[in-house]
């Protein structure tokens, strides 16, 4: 028999058939099937952008032994009709000699994804928040130019954090640059607009557990306690206080020996600058129900809001065009609600 890679394997048309692909395995469980005792597996067959739920009933102790996340397989797999769908049964597998990068998707545009970060350094460059935000940035950099933006909903592959924040930058800036031509320069603060998108999602990299040899994303252990939003604010609180913005400071110039204070009028501009800067990360989901305390109360906050929603989006949308005939829709349960994607006849 020939093994293929899975992304080159037709699983809908193979439905009652037995194929044999290669894989990257992600998302690994062991679970016990329904009399309490034996054992099952469960885990994503991946292949680049290619990802398919498979169980491996009955499995031993040296199955469980043998599949583990980030490992590579070839394997014989059983596809049977499920709900006018499918589902995979692996019959058998073993380790396969191939290195694991082949079968691990990045996401596009990273090159693209630094610059657009730049730009955005560059326009806040002048302003309050030039230090804070470049300091949250470089103590998270490793790990936000790597990370997955999400377990599943939208850029869940490798380096979707960075992808998606310059995203959500890009698409910001333009939308503040109509607004400003129409009601005039001052009516977006686009530092403000620029720190809030650099930042809004910086803390996923404290979220999210994720393995960099597969992509493999989970929530970590603090995220029972916070979400991204708190573990944010907790960020900026900590920086601000570092930097001494909102604080009073002493200084003695030693030329006229006297002692400088901050005067009144500052401190409430530096206390309101880094309120503003956490209303937008507090605010960026939007609704209570998807995990922000606040609604967007400012139009930076609004801005941020929209572009977000839009990246994600837009990610779905082009996710799911790319397994769909043109005139054809599919509808999933998602959170609670149902979640219907169209792809028109001319695509």
């Amino acid at each position: 028999m020939e093994y293929l890679h899975i992304r080159e394997i037709d699983f809908q048309a193979n439905i009652n058939q037995r194929v044999f692909g290669i894989f990257l395995a992600r998302d690994v469980e062991v679970r016990t099937q329904k009399d309490g005792v034996t054992k099952f597996l469960s885990l994503n067959m991946c292949d680049k952008d290619v990802k398919v739920d498979v169980k491996k009933f009955g499995a031993t102790e040296a199955d469980i032994e043998k599949m583990k996340n980030g490992g590579v397989y070839c394997a014989a797999i059983d596809i049977k009709e499920y709900k006018g769908s499918y589902s995979c049964v692996l019959y058998n597998f073993d380790h396969f000699a191939e290195d694991p990068s082949n079968f691990i998707e990045w996401a596009e545009g990273m090159d693209d994804a630094q610059e657009i970060i730049q730009h955005a350094l560059a326009i806040i460059s002048e302003s309050i928040y030039k230090d804070l935000v470049y300091n949250i940035l470089i103590a998270n950099w490793q790990d936000f130019c790597t990370w997955t933006a999400a377990s599943s909903l939208h850029h869940n592959m490798l380096g979707g954090l960075l992808v998606h924040t310059a995203e959500v930058i890009a698409q910001a800036e333009q939308i503040a640059d109509f607004w400003e031509e129409k009601y005039g320069p001052n009516f977006i603060n686009k530092p403000l607009l620029m720190s809030g998108a650099l930042l809004h999602d910086i803390a996923k990299t404290q979220e999210l557990d994720v393995d960099r040899f597969s992509g493999s994303t989970s929530y970590s252990t603090q995220a029972a306690l916070e979400t991204h939003i708190t573990m944010c604010i907790s960020m900026i609180d900590v920086e601000a206080y570092k930097l001494q913005l909102g604080y009073q400071t002493y200084t003695i110039n030693e030329i006229n020996e006297k002692e400088e204070i901050k005067s009144t009028e500052q401190l409430s501009s530096e206390k309101e600058a880094v309120s503003l800067l956490k209303h937008m990360i507090i605010s960026h989901h939007g609704k209570p129900e998807w995990g922000s305390p606040l609604p967007p109360n400012c139009p930076e906050a609004y801005i941020l809001n929209t572009a977000d929603l839009l990246s994600a989006e837009m990610f779905r949308y082009n996710k799911n065009f790319n397994s769909m005939d043109a005139g054809t829709s599919n509808s999933v349960w998602l959170s609670g609600n149902m979640v219907s994607t169209y792809k028109d006849s001319t695509k």
